[in-house]
């Protein structure tokens, strides 16, 4: 299994506002496609990076819960309150779990910046579409 990027997940967030703080100004529809297509495997990516998360953030619950009862039975203790383990695993993993949520909407900003410029391709291509039908009608 490959492994998870945070550095790269951390980056991306700085390189898409970056690369796509001037997008509304952009009137190239090839240009927008372009764009597109590198969200496009930038999802793909981060969509994996995102299985990764989730993996590792699974078995470091896991583990925690193992954690638990080792420490409960090392102590002599047979039983602990379910919200005792809840608030213990939550603790003992919060990094992974940090992981995921950021990697998580990493992978929504890409969705909602490519919808975004879906929408400025149709603009544009409507906006062409009304520019040619006034041309024929001079």
């Amino acid at each position: 299994m490959k492994d998870f990027q945070l550095d790269k997940i951390e980056k991306g967030f700085q390189w898409l506002q970056a690369e796509f703080e001037d997008i509304d100004t952009i009137q190239s529809v090839d240009m927008l496609i372009q764009k597109l297509n590198i969200l496009n495997s930038t999802l793909a990516w981060a969509g994996e990076q995102m299985a990764i998360a989730k993996f590792n953030y699974n078995k470091a619950k896991s583990q925690a819960y193992i954690n638990l009862e080792a420490s409960n039975i090392a102590n002599g203790q047979t039983k602990f309150s379910p919200l005792l383990a809840k608030d213990f695993v939550a603790s003992s993993c919060s990094q992974k779990a940090y992981e995921f949520d950021l990697v998580e909407r990493f992978c929504r900003t890409i969705v909602h910046i490519a919808d975004n410029i879906r929408t400025a391709i149709s603009a544009l291509k409507e906006q062409l579409k009304l520019d040619m039908q006034a041309e024929r009608s001079y």
